[in-house]
């Protein structure tokens, strides 16, 4: 049978495919390469010879949303790691080596009665830390990372047993304020009230005793 040289052709889906690549790879196409879907195309060309073209176009399209995905993913566990890096450094450097020693018990004691109305949960751990640091910097403690604040109290106590019940007062506020799980504000003014009280005293005792008994 001979056709016509006027009878157009009309090409099967896989010589339509090949006609319209063939096409687009020519230079005036190629101002702007998409190289990720190239490499899709190069990675899936197997599949999708076998493929009509809904199923291609949908194939794209779940590759696209797995990029997302993935990037999604990537972003959250990047943003994790570096959350985490930061708590563990601040917990190393505040929480768990109970001060800073950079921070003077004086530094301290006025960062309570500036937090004591308004966030009496810090102004709790800056009082608190104030005796800490006048204990730390008379060389009656050491502190160090991982000490924990009730070793601190005992030691407290047994220098001076007269405080005893405030320390153990502001120890257990200091606890709540700084690892408590119940909601915010854990303690009141009045327990900032009793922790300055009791570094005002500390730190008259040291000033007139210099050298007071070490636990």
């Amino acid at each position: 049978m001979i056709i016509p040289a006027d009878i157009p052709l009309v090409p099967d889906p896989d010589q339509a495919r090949e006609l319209l690549r063939n096409e687009l790879l020519k230079p005036e196409y190629l101002t702007q390469r998409n190289w990720l879907q190239e490499f899709f195309h190069w990675l899936l060309s197997p599949l999708l010879k076998a493929a009509d073209a809904q199923t291609y176009n949908a194939i794209y399209l779940l590759l696209g949303i797995a990029c997302v995905l993935g990037g999604l993913i990537i972003w959250w566990a990047i943003r994790n790691m570096r959350r985490r890096a930061r708590n563990a450094t601040a917990t190393a450097m505040g929480e768990d080596a109970l001060l800073d020693p950079t921070i003077t018990p004086e530094e301290y004691r006025r960062l309570a009665l500036q937090y004591r109305i308004d966030d009496p949960d810090e102004a709790v751990k800056a009082a608190f830390r104030s005796i800490i640091a006048t204990f730390d910097r008379a060389g009656i403690l050491h502190i160090s990372p991982g000490r924990t604040i009730g070793e601190v109290a005992t030691t407290m106590r047994s220098t001076y047993p007269a405080y005893a019940e405030d320390i153990s007062h502001g120890a257990t506020a200091f606890d709540a304020a700084a690892y408590g799980t119940h909601p915010k504000p854990r303690t009141t003014s009045a327990d900032v009230d009793i922790i300055l009280a009791l570094e005002e005293h500390i730190r008259t005792q040291l000033t007139q005793s210099k050298a007071p008994v070490r636990a």
